[in-house]
């Protein structure tokens, strides 16, 4: 494992809400947020929005305007700030080099929305059309022994 010059450091600041909002403003410093990036975040854990996108919390019944996880806004902040990821990221590395790489570098790549398939020849991962994956998908679902499930 490469060593990476982030360590994590014990947080001895502020807890409890003015930690979560001093936590979050660093983060839009860092990301830079459009005001549109920001929408999201209204909607993050909210009734008819989404839930937490770093670890699947759930909507409370009834939330509060202000009501965030600081991980899960960061995660959103990121997410937004950085736009799709294209497959030439994947086709200019092998997997043995990304393996190198820390989860925030992968992070402000952006995120993945081309489908892609691990060649073990040229070790990286290189594109495939929608097609071709959700027929690869649909052939695995259907091995499944549903009654084992």
């Amino acid at each position: 494992m490469a060593k990476h010059e982030d360590e994590i450091v014990p947080d001895k600041g502020a807890k409890g809400a003015w930690g979560l909002f001093l936590g979050i403003a660093q983060s839009a410093g860092r990301e830079r947020p459009t005001q549109g990036a920001l929408d999201p975040l209204r909607r993050q854990h909210k009734v008819g929005g989404f839930m937490c996108v770093f670890d699947g919390r759930g909507k409370p019944a009834n939330p509060l305007s202000l009501e965030f996880s600081e991980s899960g806004t960061n995660a959103t902040l990121r997410e937004v700030a950085s736009g799709p990821c294209t497959p030439k990221l994947f086709t200019g590395h092998t997997l043995a080099d990304l393996r190198e790489w820390k989860d925030h570098d992968f992070e402000k790549k952006g995120w993945l929305t081309y489908p892609l398939r691990y060649d073990s020849v040229a070790d990286k991962s290189v594109p495939r059309d929608w097609q071709e994956a959700f027929a690869v998908i649909d052939a695995k679902l259907n091995q499944l022994d549903l009654n084992a499930l």
